[in-house]
């Protein structure tokens, strides 16, 4: 962990600040590591449909947890394999598109957050990105919509003591 928090460092001139493990690992220790080392997020648990305070001993801490799902990951969608079984295509953008438009919806009406996964690698392509504007001028469209960076989110919270 030191040394990817060097490497982030040198590379963004920043610390960084949250954690989001591949495969959503969420090992027992990974709490009070991140907690520890002055994380103030993580995105692993898929727990929910909105952000909580971790909790050590049974006692809040200051490390919010922006849950996810599977439903919100680019590669779950895009990606593909040639291989059996079971052979997958390429989704086309217009259903995901789709997806995370009512996904979206139905998490506003309710004053809840989308907590997307984009990969650079997979979503990164001309189709996906004009994909994903549309996506981000609909929920622009929307009275009281905050896109962020999720640090931004968590600073909110955290000083603000509101989830």
């Amino acid at each position: 962990m030191e040394k990817c928090e060097k490497l982030i460092k040198k590379i963004t001139g920043k610390n960084p600040v949250g954690h989001r493990s591949p495969m959503g690992e969420m090992p027992s220790h990974t709490v009070k590591l991140l907690h520890d080392r002055g994380y103030m997020y993580s995105s692993i648990m898929m727990d929910r449909d909105f952000p909580y305070f971790h909790k050590i001993a049974n006692k809040e801490i200051e490390l919010v947890e922006f849950p996810t799902d599977w439903l919100y990951d680019d590669s779950s969608h895009y990606f593909f394999t040639l291989q059996e079984p079971p052979r997958r295509p390429i989704m086309p953008t217009s259903t995901l598109l789709e997806i995370w438009t009512e996904e979206f919806d139905g998490l506003y009406q309710e004053g809840k957050m989308l907590n997307l996964i984009i990969h650079p690698q997979i979503s990164g392509r001309v189709s996906r990105i004009k994909a994903l504007d549309k996506l981000i001028s609909h929920m622009k469209s929307k009275k009281g919509t905050w896109i962020t960076r999720i640090d931004e989110v968590a600073r909110y919270i955290i000083n603000n003591n509101k989830i």
